[in-house]
């Protein structure tokens, strides 16, 4: 970390806040990433020309043969090649929109840190709705754990299920900043959309009133314990920013990861996001995300109209 690149903080209530810019080298993956659209257009290339050599051989197979189109083995290998043309026709448009919405003078955001107790306070929401109870615990002791002053941050589950006070009220004996909060049966409505609302709604009622800013967790994701001191800083320079999300890794893949589960998600996640958001178009994950409370309030919320509420909440945040 570079201590000889130093920035006062202007916004929230952090005027001394010291905060830190990293200047440590990229991943190989992140200074290829520029390279993306020359990559991109290569393998769409190599998959079209497999393609035509399919589709050519394919058609030449049953001409030979005289068989007709629609045997029930032929009509399946058709149908295989109608969806591979469709679908490497939608990457070509798909990648002809990036193109037009990308800026080639874009560049990466500094990774910061935020130092010293002088912090603005956050409310970390954990969205838990009957899993594993374990999994809860872990996530919840990981939260109070952060890298923060205690009396700068609370943790709040919010339980859908109605089933996990007891053992919160027991794990709250060494948190002191631990709360829960439950809906009704008859409040419950629009899901987690329902539920990240009804929390914004109970910090309210909370001692002191809302915080500063909220951050949310799905019940399954630990943080690591610089998260917070890591998303604040990128609220507290830029007044404009109302929503901030972290990268996602998994402790759970199997051995070897044969089916490429980590690959899918690290495609979402890292190229997907970043292409985004050098188009000015970042969207936020479901968990792992810090907004300013003035900005949700702004629009009324998270969405509930749609079932990837953290989605439709980013471009609602975009419109304000």
């Amino acid at each position: 970390m570079a201590r000889d690149n130093k920035i006062q903080a202007n916004g929230l209530s952090i005027e001394s806040a010291e905060i830190q810019c990293d200047k440590h080298s990229r991943s190989v993956k992140t200074k290829l990433f520029k390279w993306q659209a020359v990559t991109a257009g290569i393998c769409l290339l190599a998959r079209s020309l497999l393609l035509y050599f399919w589709t050519k051989n394919t058609l030449k197979a049953l001409q030979q043969d005289k068989y007709s189109i629609f045997d029930p083995g032929n009509l399946v290998i058709c149908t295989l090649l109608f969806v591979e043309v469709a679908f490497t026709f939608y990457r070509l448009y798909q990648q002809h929109l990036q193109s037009i919405a990308y800026d080639p003078k874009a560049a990466f955001r500094p990774r910061l840190r935020i130092s010293g107790p002088r912090v603005p306070k956050v409310h970390v929401l954990i969205f838990y709705c009957g899993e594993e109870l374990a999994i809860l615990l872990d996530t919840a002791r990981a939260a109070c754990s952060s890298d923060y002053p205690r009396d700068k941050f609370r943790v709040i589950v919010l339980d859908d299920s109605n089933s996990a006070s007891e053992p919160i009220a027991a794990l709250k004996s060494h948190f002191p900043n631990l709360f829960y909060s439950a809906r009704q049966p008859k409040d419950k409505a629009w899901h987690k959309a329902g539920n990240i609302n009804h929390g914004l709604e109970f910090i309210a009622t909370l001692p002191n009133g809302p915080n500063e800013l909220v951050a949310g967790l799905d019940v399954d994701v630990i943080p690591e314990k610089d998260w917070l001191r890591r998303l604040t800083p990128h609220l507290c320079l830029d007044r404009t920013v109302g929503l901030v999300s972290s990268n996602q890794r998994f402790y759970n893949v199997p051995h070897r990861d044969s089916l490429g589960q980590l690959l899918q998600f690290d495609q979402l996640q890292f190229v997907r996001q970043l292409r985004r958001e050098f188009a000015g178009t970042g969207l936020g994950g479901g968990t792992g995300w810090m907004a300013s409370r003035v900005a949700l309030d702004a629009i009324g919320g998270f969405a509930v109209d749609s079932i990837t509420e953290d989605f439709l909440t980013c471009v609602d945040l975009m419109e304000a």
